[in-house]
């Protein structure tokens, strides 16, 4: 069955949860819902912070369609990963739709974090389908794939940090089934789903007959289909308005805010690296590598600072030798950014890597943020809010995009309103 030709059952829009275990994954998670009109936050969790009950959570926050919150638990030890999970998922079980994020190259606590986010639903079984066609990433045979290699053979197998231990579901989830054998088998509360298509992700939602009923598991590609059906232009929300994907960089801007862009790179995937290669190629920005014990020499600063002033790129990274999105690396990234950052002459932010980029929420002291668009597949648009910091963020996951991304992320990023 197409989900095209499914009809909503609900006479008002759901109401949509997502837990993630980083902060690109609450993003682009969201994403798709966005896209297709609802108003959604992403919410930068702590411990003390997690409950929807805080006061942290402004009104607006607490009826928006969407709420995603970023545990921060990929990198955390299995107990207090799956414990924070489980906080995340009961402040909103009450959601119609429950939507748990797992990294499309199985990274992190797969399978304690699903199976505390499944005991403290109310559900009574999982879907996992972490298939992302859009970005090579497609389930065959319950097996993963990036780009059609399995994905503990590719670079993310090697992820110092959190890398990608197997490829095949039913190991990573023991006791799972395929969805295709399940055939409604009652004592099935794990089920994989294969995809290699985002007409096979609108299948595997189409065979639900209750939405309610399950624990959804998945990456952006999941999301999307969920969000194709369960959308309809007349549950649209008034939405914040930002500029064309096709914008051409000529056109007039704005001058109520600076007009030059930050760029942190903490992940050192070698997609970043290419992006950031062309990025720089044509000599318009400005390259500044950050020193993994200190936050930039105060020459570097000043450089970026005076090209920030005349509105000018400029892309912060470690050095190339440090391995992927390092915790030393963030941190002085992080660093660097909150000092720039308070200069007043950033225009706009853009951020690579999940863990570098919720770094650089703390240091900003961004706990909400509004999300305003997906400017292409799993790279979004926010806008913090409940802090002095209104300019734009866009955020992506280390290994998404073509080489050319980050050079149309700058030049998108420069038309912002």
């Amino acid at each position: 069955m197409n989900s095209k030709n499914r009809k909503v059952t609900t006479i008002s829009p759901p109401r949509i949860a997502i837990i993630a275990d980083d902060l690109t994954s609450a993003a682009d998670g969201a994403a798709p819902w966005r896209a297709c009109g609802a108003t959604s936050f992403v919410v930068v969790g702590s411990a003390a912070v997690l409950d929807a009950g805080d006061p942290q959570f402004s009104p607006s926050v607490r009826i928006a369609r969407v709420i995603s919150i970023d545990t921060n638990s990929r990198e955390m030890d299995v107990a207090t990963a799956a414990a924070r999970t489980a906080i995340a998922v009961l402040s909103v079980n009450d959601r119609d739709i429950l939507f748990k994020t797992i990294d499309s190259t199985l990274r992190g606590n797969l399978t304690d974090e699903t199976r505390a986010a499944l005991a403290a639903s109310g559900r009574s079984r999982a879907i996992i389908a972490p298939a992302f066609p859009a970005a090579g990433r497609v389930t065959i045979a319950g097996r993963q794939y990036a780009n059609g290699t399995p994905v503990d053979q590719t670079e993310y197998g090697f992820d110092p940090a959190h890398p990608a231990q197997r490829s095949d579901l039913l190991e990573v989830f023991p006791g799972s089934r395929m969805l295709s054998s399940s055939h409604g088998d009652p004592d099935a509360s794990i089920l994989i789903a294969d995809a290699t298509t985002d007409e096979d992700l609108d299948a595997v939602v189409a065979s639900v007959p209750d939405f309610r009923d399950v624990l959804w598991v998945g990456s952006p590609g999941l999301a999307s289909a969920l969000a194709r059906a369960y959308s309809s232009p007349e549950h649209a929300d008034d939405v914040r308005a930002v500029a064309p994907v096709d914008a051409e960089v000529t056109r007039p801007v704005p001058t109520n805010r600076p007009r030059g862009t930050l760029v942190a790179i903490g992940s050192k995937h070698s997609a970043n690296v290419r992006q950031a290669a062309q990025l720089l190629a044509g000599g318009q920005g400005t390259d500044i590598e950050i020193d993994t014990d200190s936050a930039g020499s105060d020459l570097s600063l000043r450089t970026a600072d005076r090209s920030l002033r005349t509105g000018g790129t400029v892309v912060l990274h470690g050095p190339t030798t440090t391995l992927s999105d390092s915790a030393a690396v963030s941190g002085g990234i992080s660093s660097a950014v909150g000092t720039l950052w308070s200069h007043g002459n950033v225009g706009a932010l853009i951020i690579s890597g999940g863990r570098t980029a919720r770094q650089i929420f703390e240091r900003l002291d961004i706990h909400i943020a509004e999300l305003a668009d997906e400017l292409e597949p799993g790279i979004v648009l926010l806008y913090p809010s409940g802090t002095a910091h209104s300019l734009p963020v866009i955020l992506k996951a280390g290994g998404f995009g073509d080489d050319g991304t980050l050079l149309r992320l700058a030049e998108r990023a420069y038309l912002l309103p």
